[in-house]
């Protein structure tokens, strides 16, 4: 019983161990977190090698958060000096605190990364640069930089003029050595004759150092330098450079000709990816250059300063790199001893290349390593270090500076209020009471006397006159700014004024409401404005035409105007009265102000929606199409009305644009008038003038109906000018402005007679004779119109309006009257007078002129069908007009 209890414990411990560290070799994650801490060499302030692990760090971040969003990931970092104790303690710590994998970004820190892995098998480790093979859980990189440093090489032998270029180490490993075997192999390419000169630094990124081995370089004639950090130092001594580990076009001066740029976050993830979704390392060990995928490291872009010569040069070796054809270490190649190294028609392999400890090329000079001198200058002093002799001069601080350390390579100014006197000060004194000094003084001086004691020298007279001089100015401003307020509310109020008179008239698209809004900074009134004329326009086509028709200034003189109106107290018809043929009103309309004529608008349509009728002559026109109920049944109701409003829409712009006013759409005829709401000088022309131009308009809409493979809407016109009541009738309630009367019964039955005819435009005796003289026409037949009762109501001799096809433009023209000797022209000619002599009973002088419209060339075919039925009629001797019968079922006899 007692062994049985031990291997329970025993099961349960090793469980836990499990649980706690994981299996060996095999990635798991804890809560479902990831926790990624990166061990930094130097701060990611310093642009170059910490700055791009930084980079890389915050775009890692965003692509796993990216790719996985259902893992929570923590990514943080440390800093922590090579060769020291630093970055075992920052990974312990990272450990304890939950961190899943460790990254060391320095070369230094891969014996210390191999140690940390052996002893946390469940925790992975990522090292760069690195070269060694640890376990399962541990992972060197390392970049194939002397690619890049090759390209760089390039341009250095290219671009220098001394022929010495210089190559700054930070420490004599192999990865420094393969890049300058690399550069100097380039500049060899470019430049046969290009000497190397080398120092070694032991140390990365020193400022001090760099520029120690900068001013040797250039004391030896050096123009071109590369692997330094400090580029702006270099461009200040008219070096250029190449540089290293970042991109000089965000970070670098003008100097910096090109640089290395990694991109580590290629990588990670790559390395990352694989251990979320398979549990394991991709590789022990990776060597990537250009050609892996990403890249992880690249060059930037070129100065402006390279020429496209180099610069295309550099794109070739770029692309065989790309493309993985790496010759850079085939041989023959000899160090600077002379001793040949690599034979000829010999490569490295990858692991020769990092273990590579040569120094190539014979006429390479290798300066040694560079120290920086002990330096021990007291408080009070400053130092200034020869570069060029490697010493360094203790010297007093000015007076107006001082130095409280020692070391100090400049002394700091003294501020306001301070003074240092004499030289080699430690502190600035603070200046006594009543005196002060500027920054940077030796000596402190008295105050002027205040403000107050200049007044009480000068007196109050002088004083005043400042407070007058000041009252002065500002009743200036305040009167300017009362003048430019009331400029303002001029405005407003001028605004106001014109928006109230354009809306009183209805009229809702003139310039002053245009430019209300294209105001840039409305006021409040602008907007309520806006909201009027907006609501305005929404409901403006919803009410009758009839209360906004405009009147001529003209008005005709052969109209009727007998006015019948029923007066709404009492039920009694007034007489009938003659209108004058003048208004006063109308007549000076346009030279009236903008209130008066919005005053007149106003009172105009206050009486049209008085009741009452009036007898007048106006022109009623009467639109109809052809087979609309057919075409109904053949298409749907949707394309059906959108044709049908696409029609109507052309027939309000041509009805509008002669004054015209549309009373109703009753099926598929629609009534139009002239003359009947508003005055009208002549209302004749105006109307044979719309019909031609919907014509025009819908002509247009038939090509593409056409082209929609919808049917075409063929429109018939009948206008007619006669007398007609008209007037609003109505209730307090509802009311509605009409017309009826013979004229308009006519009107309707003239469409009729237009299908049997097949014409397009007909018009009737008192239409043509206003228009007789504008265009052409023909006689269609004399008409009877006829009660439903067998009484007549009227007898019409009809027109037709003769329009033709303009060919270059295809729009319709009305035909001119002017006397012509073409063939069509006589064929009318004759038609006409043949259907004068028929009506006026001379059938033999008819049929005689008839047959000599028929024997001219490209007789119309209208023409030719009229003629036909009046001669047959003549054979029958029926030479009565045939009747029409209104209200009742029409028809022709």
């Amino acid at each position: 019983m007692k062994k049985k209890k031990n291997r329970i414990i025993i099961i349960i411990m090793m469980m836990m161990m499990i649980w706690q560290n994981g299996i060996k070799g095999t990635f798991v994650l804890q809560n479902n977190t990831l926790s990624i801490a990166f061990i930094f060499s130097g701060k990611p302030s310093h642009l170059g090698w910490s700055h791009n692990h930084y980079i890389a760090r915050r775009n890692l971040q965003r692509t796993l958060q990216e790719q996985y969003p259902n893992i929570t990931f923590q990514n943080t970092y440390d800093i922590a000096a090579i060769q020291t104790n630093e970055v075992e303690e920052a990974a312990r710590r990272r450990i304890n605190e939950g961190a899943n994998i460790i990254i060391g970004c320095d070369y230094w820190f891969e014996e210390t990364m191999i140690k940390l892995s052996t002893e946390y098998t469940s925790i992975y480790f990522i090292n760069s640069i690195g070269s060694e093979i640890g376990g399962e859980n541990y992972l060197s990189i390392d970049l194939k930089a002397y690619q890049i440093e090759y390209m760089l090489g390039y341009i250095a032998g290219s671009m220098t003029e001394t022929n010495k270029i210089g190559r700054l180490f930070g420490f004599n490993v192999p990865y420094s050595f393969s890049m300058f075997t690399a550069f100097i192999k380039g500049a060899k390419e470019a430049n046969p004759l290009v000497k190397g000169h080398i120092i070694t630094m032991n140390a990365w990124g020193d400022e001090e150092k760099e520029k120690g081995a900068i001013e040797i370089f250039k004391a030896n004639n050096i123009d071109f330098i590369g692997g330094s950090t400090h580029e702006g130092y270099i461009h200040n001594q008219g070096i250029l450079s190449v540089g290293e580990y970042y991109d000089w076009e965000i970070n670098a001066g003008e100097g910096v000709m090109a640089s290395s740029v990694p991109s580590w976050e290629f990588l990670y993830i790559d390395v990352i990816d694989s251990l979320i979704e398979n549990g394991t390392m991709p590789y022990n060990n990776i060597y990537a250059g250009i050609e892996f995928k990403g890249p992880p490291i690249d060059i930037s872009q070129l100065s402006v300063k390279v020429n496209r010569k180099i610069a295309k040069r550099v794109f070739s070796i770029r692309k065989k790199l790309l493309e993985g054809k790496d010759d850079i270490f085939c041989g023959p190649m000899k160090d600077y001893h002379g001793t040949i190294v690599i034979e000829n028609g010999t490569c490295l392999n990858e692991t020769q290349i990092k273990l590579w400890s040569h120094v190539t090329e014979e006429d390479t000079v290798n300066f040694g390593d560079y120290e920086v001198p002990y330096r021990q200058c007291e408080p009070g002093t400053y130092y200034i270090m020869n570069y060029l002799e490697n010493k360094i001069s203790c010297f007093p601080c000015p007076a107006g500076t001082a130095s409280k350390r020692t070391n100090e390579n400049s002394c700091f100014t003294c501020p306001p209020n301070f003074f240092a006197q004499g030289e080699g000060n430690v502190n600035c004194t603070v200046c006594p009471a009543g005196h002060s000094s500027s920054e940077g003084s030796y000596e402190c001086r008295q105050d002027p006397l205040p403000w107050y004691a200049w007044l009480l020298a000068f007196g109050l007279p002088v004083v005043m006159l400042i407070i007058g001089f000041l009252l002065f100015v500002c009743s200036v401003f305040i009167i300017q700014y009362l003048v430019q307020y009331i400029k303002k509310q001029r405005r407003i109020l001028r605004t106001a004024e014109n928006m109230s008179i354009s809306i009183a008239k209805m009229d809702l698209d003139n310039e002053t409401l245009i430019s209300l809004f294209s105001t840039p900074f409305p006021t409040g009134l602008d907007i309520q404005f806006r909201k009027i004329i907006e609501n305005l326009r929404v409901y403006r086509p919803y009410l009758p035409d009839t209360l906004f028709a405009k009147d001529d200034i003209e008005e005709d003189t052969f109209s009727l105007a007998r006015r019948v109106s029923f007066s709404s107290s009492r039920n009694k018809v007034m007489p009938l009265t003659r209108r004058g043929s003048s208004s006063s009103s109308s007549s000076n309309f346009s030279t009236r102000s903008p209130e008066e004529q919005a005053g007149m608008v106003l009172e105009k349509l206050q009486h049209r929606m008085q009741t009452g009728l009036e007898l007048k002559t106006c022109t009623l026109m009467v639109v109809d199409f052809k087979d609309i109920n057919q075409i109904a049944s053949e298409i749907d109701p949707e394309n059906l009305a959108m044709m049908m409003n696409q029609a109507l829409s052309k027939l309000t712009i041509a009805v509008k644009r002669n004054n015209g006013v549309i009373h109703s759409i009753q099926g598929d005829k629609i009534l139009c008038s002239w003359n009947a709401v508003s005055r009208i000088g002549t209302h004749s022309k105006p109307a044979v003038e719309s019909s031609i131009a919907f014509l025009n308009l819908i002509d247009r809409k038939k090509r593409q109906w056409e082209k929609s493979k919808l049917p075409i809407i063929y429109p018939s016109i009948s206008i007619y000018t006669g007398e007609c009541l008209c007037g609003t009738l109505g209730s307090h309630k509802m009311r509605s402005y009409t017309l009826f009367g013979p004229a308009v019964n006519i009107a309707y039955a003239m469409t009729k007679i237009n299908r049997y005819y097949n014409t397009t435009i007909l018009m009737n005796d008192a239409c043509k004779e206003k228009v007789k003289f504008w265009c052409k026409n023909r006689i269609v037949d004399k008409i009877q119109f006829m009660h439903h009762r067998n009484h007549a109501i009227a007898t019409e001799v009809l027109y037709e309006v003769l329009i033709e096809k303009k060919e270059e433009d295809s729009s319709w023209l009305v035909s001119s009257t002017m006397n012509s000797t073409n063939d069509v022209d006589l064929s009318l000619r004759y038609y006409n007078m043949g259907m004068i002599s028929y009506m006026n009973n001379n059938l033999e002088e008819a049929k005689d002129q008839f047959d000599k419209a028929l024997a001219q060339h490209n007789v119309n075919e209208a023409l030719r069908d009229t003629i036909e039925k009046v001669n047959m009629r003549m054979e029958h001797d029926n030479i009565e007009p045939p009747a029409y019968v209104i209200h009742g079922q029409p028809e022709l006899n």
